[in-house]
């Protein structure tokens, strides 16, 4: 009875080890699948075209010298093998510095034409067809862009120096922050999970709904 009882504690001990292990890979997979995203044009928040991703790494491109040079942009921590040809490469702001021509390894790639903008180190940002921002991911709407958010969308949390609309239902569970501006229509519902700190935010629209769903949290004069 004795060896019956220790057996099955140590089949308890290994189940309770199993979903011990269960929870912690799901924990990591769910870190892991957060992208950040930043504007690229004015467009659909729902739209593919109006983003580009961060990748791992930095990378540097220079303006002078061979015609080569001028065209290679070296990175640093990065893995350009997973891009392909014809994918554009941004900076943080959303700006264009060149197409892709062609990869050499993990940290070097030529563009199609000279690097647009000399940068030391900065984070690198591509376009990734067919992805669009979801609950887990950071996204900003950079300056000289108006995103529309026309479906339900969500992202973790928001920054805009630009604009942003909602006709819809747009759920933030952390922040919405920035120099620019928010304007919830009459059709829009906005879901604030935490500080809403953004310059502007317009919900004066006959029909609109603002929900501060978090606790303790300051209401947003709007």
């Amino acid at each position: 009875m004795a060896a019956m009882g220790t057996m099955l504690r140590l089949i308890s001990n290994l189940a309770r080890s199993k979903t011990l292990l269960l929870f912690c890979l799901a924990v990591m997979s769910g870190s892991a699948a957060a992208t950040t995203y930043i504007s690229i044009a004015s467009g659909n928040w729902g739209t593919a075209t109006t983003w580009a991703t961060q990748r791992t790494g930095t990378i540097t491109t220079v303006t002078t010298g061979t015609p080569t040079v001028r065209k290679t942009v070296t990175g640093v921590g990065t893995s350009f093998t997973a891009l392909a040809a014809g994918q554009i490469i941004y900076t943080a702001a959303g700006v264009a510095i060149g197409t892709i021509s062609s990869i050499t390894n993990d940290t070097s790639l030529l563009l199609v034409a000279n690097a647009a903008s000399a940068n030391a180190g900065i984070p690198l940002y591509v376009n990734l067809a067919g992805t669009t921002p979801v609950a887990a991911d950071t996204v900003t709407v950079n300056t000289g862009h108006t995103v529309t958010v026309a479906a339900a969308g969500a992202a973790t949390s928001l920054t805009i120096t630009g604009a942003l609309t909602n006709n819809s239902t747009l759920t933030l569970s952390t922040t919405l922050a920035g120099a620019g501006s928010l304007t919830n229509s009459a059709a829009g519902t906005l879901n604030l999970g935490g500080t809403a700190t953004v310059t502007t935010l317009t919900a004066t629209a006959v029909g609109n709904i603002v929900n501060y769903t978090g606790a303790g949290q300051t209401v947003k004069a709007t």
